[in-house]
């Protein structure tokens, strides 16, 4: 096929075929990267968000331990009424970050966090309401033995699965940026490849173009040099020449 092109025509397409073939690597590669970058990017910021809200709710649920306790301190009504309305805010406060988390909900483990912390703050508030009750009936002697007994079962499931959250928070971003930097190793032994493989096609196509103008310009220059010396019985042979230029 390579005898039936112009010798201009086979520089065009052996150019042509590397610019084309450094193109799409080059695209292939910015697409690759492109696309860890906006993964890392989404995770980070995914994370920031999760640790922060993380982080209130730690608060706010080592908060309830200290009304709690304020509240079993003291037998001053006004008082009370302050910090029940400090634990109607804590109660808000703890509804709005479990929403900002449902909306940051990417994972079957982040969806299993918000099921069990939702449902372990349930039974907080049940041991909470009762040991508020048990106060305003006078039964502090048995309020007192509720918040340091009962009481603190479902509290430290609570702080137990924002521990957990938090060690799987760091779980999944050690492994995506395992599998990230696997995909980059991948796309530099591919790079590498490449390189090699568009060597050696640069180099083949050198070397077929090079026989394609030196092979006939020898023939030429010998028949020159048979005619310079007044040798006409020998013609050229039109079937070593390409269909090309020079064979033209």
């Amino acid at each position: 096929m390579l005898s039936r092109l112009s010798i201009q025509r086979t520089l065009g397409l052996s150019f042509g075929a590397i610019l084309v073939a450094l193109f799409a690597f080059g695209l292939y590669l910015q697409l690759g990267i492109s696309r860890v970058g906006d993964r890392l990017e989404s995770l980070v910021e995914r994370n920031v968000s999760l640790l922060a809200t993380i982080s209130h709710l730690r608060y706010s649920t080592v908060t309830y331990r200290r009304f709690a306790l304020d509240y079993g301190l003291t037998v001053n009504p006004a008082e009370h009424r302050v910090i029940l309305e400090k634990i109607e805010t804590n109660n808000a406060a703890v509804e709005r970050y479990l929403r900002e988390m449902e909306a940051l909900a990417s994972t079957p483990a982040l969806n299993r966090f918000i099921r069990d912390f939702s449902a372990g703050m349930q039974d907080y508030h049940r041991m909470q309401d009762n040991y508020i009750r048990l106060i305003g009936q006078g039964s502090i002697d048995e309020a007192r033995r509720t918040i340091l007994g009962p009481m603190l079962a479902p509290f430290d499931r609570l702080v137990g699965l924002l521990t957990d959250l938090q060690t799987e928070i760091v779980r999944e971003a050690n492994q995506l940026k395992a599998e990230q930097l696997a995909t980059i190793q991948r796309q530099q032994v591919l790079q590498a490849v490449f390189g090699v493989a568009l060597l050696l096609f640069t180099l083949l196509m050198g070397w077929l173009i090079t026989g394609k103008i030196k092979r006939p310009l020898q023939l030429l220059s010998s028949q020159m040099h048979r005619v310079g010396q007044g040798d006409l019985s020998e013609a050229l042979r039109l079937r070593d020449f390409d269909e090309d230029e020079l064979g033209a």
